[in-house]
């Protein structure tokens, strides 16, 4: 079991790279002007917490494009919220952390509070803009140093 969990965070953090096709992102740098982004992205983030508190995969992937939805299976994600909600809890709140955008993609990132993780989480949303200039979805997740150290104790 321990082989698996290890194996589906690997995964899943493998998948959400190759989505988002941002394993170069810097965040280290200033907020920029966010052009709308933040409007647009906390209804998503906020969506997909919530549907992750609620076991709900319909309202946790409602904003993925298909490529997410295809390596996310509904399957995937109630692995995924067991181990979250054995580990961390329910997520409780967010506040916007920072803005990155580059010529490839925008990056927005939120620390999260969970019931579990008085350290808090990070949580990152990728976006990149289709041909005709449409936000999308392309990548998520979520650092907690409670779920690092569950990952490195299975391996």
């Amino acid at each position: 079991m321990k082989v698996r969990t290890a194996l589906l965070m690997s995964l899943v953090v493998l998948v959400v790279i190759i989505c988002s096709g941002c394993a170069s992102i810097k965040l280290e740098g200033s907020s920029v002007e966010d052009d709308g982004l933040t409007e647009y992205a906390e209804p998503i983030a906020e969506n997909t917490l919530q549907g992750l508190n609620e076991n709900n995969y319909t309202k946790f992937s409602a904003n993925f494009n298909p490529t997410m939805k295809k390596a996310i299976t509904e399957d995937l994600f109630l692995e995924l919220t067991a181990i979250v909600h054995e580990e961390v809890g329910n997520y409780t709140s967010k506040e916007l952390a920072e803005i990155t955008v580059t010529d490839r993609h925008s990056a927005v990132v939120y620390n999260v509070a969970f019931e579990k993780e008085p350290e808090g989480a990070i949580f990152r949303l990728i976006f990149i803009e289709d041909q005709d200039g449409e936000r999308e979805l392309r990548g998520m997740w979520i650092d907690s140093p409670k779920m690092r150290k569950r990952l490195a104790l299975e391996r």
